[in-house]
């Protein structure tokens, strides 16, 4: 089994080196990623949802970033018939929780 869970990284460098990775491009390379995997060894994959816990008020506005990766992975997910253990996203400080 191989999980994998890409693409905090590329959202934290947008934010702190100021290096962006178009989710789109992201997406694409990723499938060819997971097109690879399964052709050499054929794993079972999990592929995890990219996740941040923000300690800092400006790391809230990551998720405009960090939610299209999200989605990017739940489709990748639903193409290539794998799971994915999704994470609940943190309450925003005095907001409600998402279910």
């Amino acid at each position: 089994m191989v999980s994998l869970l890409i693409g905090v990284n590329d959202t934290w460098r947008r934010y702190d080196s100021d290096q962006h990775s178009p989710v789109d491009t992201w997406e694409h390379e990723y499938h060819l990623l997971l097109t690879r995997l399964h052709a050499h060894c054929g794993p079972r994959l999990v592929l995890i949802e990219p996740f941040l816990v923000p300690v800092t008020a400006a790391q809230w506005n990551w998720r405009d970033d960090l939610d299209p990766r999200i989605q990017a992975v739940r489709r990748l997910a639903a193409a290539h018939r794998r799971p994915t253990p999704g994470r609940r996203r943190p309450a925003e400080p005095g907001g409600p929780r998402d279910g």
